[in-house]
């Protein structure tokens, strides 16, 4: 459910947060609005029996034996409080205060069954000229004010539901026109990003609106002209390097041509045989080079490929790497079977995994087979590999990616704790 969450877009995360915010602030200002209500009818209560204390104050002061005000709401008595009794029950019973302290009692459905008895009762406390205590009742029932006071609470009730609504939608369309706006900008980015990866373009790009976009923007669009400068010289590097090696390479060739001929024993051709080999494969290699840098929709020449054979040979050259060591080559591609394939690619590719297997082979065996269009090659060792070894294994390993890319084929490396396996997948390969 989180991973879900977070990928939300942007605009579908502000609208919840917001129309979050805006029912949160609606419920707070209807409670708020609710304890003001309450809170005012308290503070009505009490400043009615305030006055009716202070002018009774300035009438007492001409007159001394003036009575007490009384009327069928408020009425004032003199050092305790008047027994009021619903259903059997002195309300105001145990009701302790002090000087000029207001309390309110509310006659609700736990004092009585009946709708009839319900009301308020505020209670104030005074003190007559520093020494009587006179305590200020004021009743409201519900039954003589319950019609009109509904009225009145059903009309505000309206009018703050509507202010509510108009609150809400008020927000609604804000939200709609500032998402509109944003997921416009944000479409905008999201095609312009599209298109200039596609294309690896490194034009400027446009003014999205936001500050946060264009920085966004900006580091795209100079990460791919990075990225672009940088195949650039490694294409460049890759074509110069590949056409100065054909010289010496033409050279060696040419050479060996006239070593041969001059060789008189047989201990000499083994070497020349394998110095023409290496000089034949360091020439297949220039030219997949070459070719990968064109990036041409024209394959390699593809030909038919005895697997056995082409093991056996890279397992010959590549045997100098493992002279001195106590390492065994276990073969297990006999029944291989013939297969159509661009011969150079392939050679560069398995001879790789061979030469890696090799090179970082001290102690153990290096099995090279065969499984249903499958070359795998294991090495293992009897001790496990240093981290200087594991960082240098594996050279060569982004050509030989890039021709798999090319082809179609899946190479797949597994470490171990004593060496590395390479599975190097032929799809949609004819076999003879």
């Amino acid at each position: 459910m989180s991973d879900a969450l977070v990928r939300l877009p942007i605009r579908q995360h502000l609208v919840t947060f917001f129309m979050s915010v805006s029912i949160l602030s609606v419920l707070l200002f209807g409670y708020l609005l609710g304890q003001h209500f309450v809170f005012g009818l308290e503070d009505s209560v009490r400043l009615r029996l305030l006055a009716e204390w202070r002018s009774y104050q300035e009438i007492h002061q001409d007159d001394p034996n003036a009575p007490l005000p009384k009327s069928y709401v408020v009425s004032f008595h003199r050092e305790q409080l008047p027994e009021i009794n619903i259903d059997g029950i002195d309300v105001l019973a145990g009701l302790s205060l002090k000087d000029d302290q207001f309390v309110m009692v509310f006659i609700d459905e736990q004092v009585t069954d009946s709708f009839h008895k319900e009301g308020i009762i505020g209670v104030s406390r005074f003190r007559l000229n520093a020494q009587q205590v006179v305590y200020g009742i004021a009743r409201f029932e519900h039954r003589l004010i319950s019609d009109v006071a509904d009225s009145w609470f059903e009309s505000r009730a309206q009018v703050i539901i509507l202010i509510g609504v108009v609150y809400i939608l008020a927000v609604l369309l804000v939200l709609w026109g500032y998402n509109h706006r944003l997921r416009r900008k944000t479409e905008k980015l999201v095609d312009w990003s599209e298109w200039v990866s596609s294309r690896s373009s490194t034009e400027t790009p446009p003014d999205f609106g936001f500050d946060e976009y264009n920085r966004v923007a900006q580091c795209l669009s100079t990460s791919i002209r990075k990225n672009t400068e940088l195949l650039q010289r490694e294409q460049k590097f890759l074509s110069h390097a590949s056409h100065e090696l054909r010289t010496p390479v033409a050279i060696i060739s040419a050479n060996l041509e006239i070593l041969e001929l001059t060789a008189t024993s047989a201990s000499q051709h083994a070497p020349l045989a394998r110095i023409t080999r290496a000089s034949d494969n360091m020439k297949r290699i220039i030219e997949t080079m070459l070719w990968l840098v064109r990036k041409s929709d024209t394959p390699p020449m593809q030909a038919e490929v005895a697997i056995p054979a082409l093991l056996d040979g890279l397992l010959e050259d590549h045997g100098y790497l493992l002279s001195d060591r106590d390492v065994s080559v276990i073969k297990e591609y006999d029944v291989a079977p013939t297969l159509r394939l661009p011969v150079t690619p392939f050679r560069v590719v398995v001879s790789n995994l061979v030469r890696n297997a090799f090179q970082y082979s001290y102690s153990g065996t290096v099995t090279i087979g065969y499984y249903t269009e499958c070359v795998v090659v294991e090495n293992r060792n009897l001790e496990p590999l240093d981290t200087q070894l594991r960082e240098g294994f594996g050279f060569g390993h982004d050509l030989t990616a890039k021709i798999c890319r090319r082809f179609g084929w899946r190479l797949d490396t597994q470490e171990t704790d004593v060496g590395y396996i390479a599975r190097l997948s032929l799809c949609n390969i004819s076999s003879d």
